[in-house]
């Protein structure tokens, strides 16, 4: 590409799409590969907050495994609250009306993921269930 200021070039396609692009096209590759269908969950909400270490892989979860979540689950409502005063956790609020709350404070975002479905699960009456090709008992 030229631009009318003195045969100069201008920044080449690639490096003006070529980053975000590319990362936008992985991510949505990840989201369409890793369906993880919630049944039985009518809600789901999250407590973290932003600035403690022992929220790290919560923040992480919602930034990586919650987007995949919320398309593979498009009736499920999913509520985020950032509070500093708060212990990270997720209530999960399921269709019978029962909840449950889990703890997450110092879990990786992987293992925060792993909880959410073995919960769903156990409320399904499930008695496996697969996670990213590992076959988990409950």
């Amino acid at each position: 590409l030229f631009c009318g200021c003195g045969g100069r070039s201008v920044l080449p396609l690639r490096n003006m799409f070529g980053s975000n692009l590319s990362r936008l096209t992985r991510r949505v590759n990840k989201i369409r590969d890793q369906a993880i269908l919630l049944e039985n969950v009518k809600s789901m909400r999250i407590f973290s907050h932003s600035h403690k270490k022992d929220g790290t892989g919560m923040r992480h979860f919602v930034k990586k495994h919650l987007p995949a979540l919320k398309y593979h689950n498009p009736d499920l409502v999913v509520v985020n609250e950032n509070k500093k005063e708060t212990v990270p956790e997720v209530e999960l609020e399921y269709a019978d009306g029962s909840s449950e709350k889990l703890q997450c404070a110092d879990l990786t975002m992987d293992k925060i993921l792993e909880d959410v479905i073995v919960a769903a699960a156990k409320n399904n009456k499930k008695e496996t269930v697969t996670f990213f090709g590992k076959e988990l008992r409950i």
